[in-house]
């Protein structure tokens, strides 16, 4: 701990935003210090592992971003995003960046973090290793964050299951989502087979999405369910449009 650090008595009681670069063991410290802390940015070439575990003692965080600058990465795991949730209620923003590898991140853990991430308004859990997350994620965090408006997430989604089954609205009030897959397209449809019915079964699960992407270099399919989506968002909102149009036009005549 810096010497100044440790002359300090009273802390930062009115320190709310802090980018850094600072090390585990020094936010361990920090907390002590800086209590009202709402905003944490944590940058840095070679982050610790266990930096994420250190930045759940802030708990009164609303918005923590965390990134790597380094393509050594780093790791999170599990339980420490459960500590995050848990130990932040407040959280509206979390967003843990590039070069990140998962240990432990299953469905089970994000069920057990979601019911805690109430307030989430924003996430982004995009992993280079690890094991990927499945549509269950996807339903719990639909289920126990009821503002989340934009969600990015490695996810590993069986497009079969939602195209045959009529699951109805998971995301209320979703705008943004972006799927970074790891492995093959799981769909039984072929080049022969339009997506717009899987498409139109997407737009069902979040009827105010406005923002779809998946990003993967490898399966030209992705590409083309991403397009698919965006090309009926373009649709519905030219229908919106002359609709308004429209209304706008019997107003005027009465």
């Amino acid at each position: 701990m810096p010497e100044w650090a440790e002359e300090l008595r009273d802390g930062f009681p009115k320190l709310k935003n802090l980018d850094s670069h600072l090390s585990t063991r020094v936010l361990q410290k920090l907390h002590r210090l800086a209590v009202p802390l709402t905003r944490l940015r944590i940058r840095g070439e070679r982050l610790d592992n266990d930096i994420l575990q250190a930045a759940s003692a802030f708990k009164y965080l609303e918005n923590l971003d965390v990134e790597s600058r380094s393509h050594v990465g780093w790791r999170v795991t599990g339980s420490e995003l459960i500590s995050v949730a848990q130990n932040c209620p407040n959280l509206t923003y979390l967003h843990l960046g590039d070069y990140l590898k998962a240990d432990d991140m299953n469905d089970a853990n994000l069920l057990v973090a979601s019911r805690s991430f109430r307030s989430l308004k924003f996430l982004c859990l995009q992993y280079t290793e690890g094991k990927e997350l499945s549509f269950a994620t996807l339903q719990s965090l639909g289920m126990h964050c009821p503002n989340l408006r934009s969600l990015r997430i490695t996810c590993d989604v069986d497009w079969d299951y939602i195209e045959q089954n009529d699951i109805g609205v998971v995301f209320l009030e979703l705008r943004e989502l972006r799927i970074l897959p790891r492995s093959r397209f799981r769909w039984s449809g072929s080049i022969y087979k339009p997506m717009k019915a899987l498409a139109e079964k997407i737009l069902r699960l979040a009827p105010n999405l406005s923002g779809f992407t998946m990003s993967d270099q490898h399966d030209v399919r992705y590409r083309e369910l991403a397009h698919a989506v965006m090309s009926l968002l373009k649709e519905q909102h030219y229908k919106d449009l002359l609709a308004r149009a429209k209304q706008s036009r019997r107003s005027k005549q009465t």
